[in-house]
């Protein structure tokens, strides 16, 4: 008898949302991350019972200025999430009030999660370089690029949502 994990169970979903997650993840930043956690639980006060007791065991993991992925612990809570386009339709809603934009909301479980953002870097790693590159050019002093070395060591050991960099 042949058992699977749950991650490699569903193919197809997992592909539907897919392109979402890469969506989001072109345009993430962490500001914009920050902001969807700083509604967050304004944002889950808004639910009933029922959907907060769904909602309590996910959270906003990437957001860009227009679209966040939320991902859940359980799959059993993602598959009657993703299925109730009612209550995702009320999710995204309230999330536009509270941040005074739309926000497309992307739902994936954790297990998926670090799947989906190590194939969006792999595919894009070129790229993310490039922009990372440019974008410190015109910040650098002489004692920064021991300094950045340091960071992106970091970042590769521990992920970007585990270190904090403070001046």
């Amino acid at each position: 008898m042949l058992f699977r994990s749950k991650a490699t169970k569903s193919p197809q979903l997992k592909a539907k949302y897919r392109n979402g997650v890469f969506k989001v993840l072109s345009t993430a930043t962490k500001s914009a991350l920050n902001e969807v956690k700083d509604v967050w639980p304004d944002l889950m006060s808004k639910l009933e019972v029922s959907q907060r007791a769904m909602m309590d065991v996910s959270s906003p993991v990437a957001a860009g200025p227009d679209a966040c992925v939320v991902a859940f612990d359980y799959q059993l809570w993602f598959e009657r999430a993703t299925s109730d386009s009612t209550f995702v339709n009320q999710l995204t809603d309230s999330l536009a009030v509270l941040t005074k934009k739309n926000i497309e909301l992307v739902l994936v479980p954790q297990q998926d999660w670090p799947i989906l953002r190590q194939e969006y870097l792999d595919l894009h790693r070129n790229e993310v370089k490039k922009n990372a590159v440019s974008g410190s050019d015109a910040e650098k002093t002489p004692e920064e690029p021991a300094e950045n070395a340091i960071i992106s060591k970091a970042r590769d050991l521990f992920g970007d949502d585990m270190i904090d960099i403070k001046d």
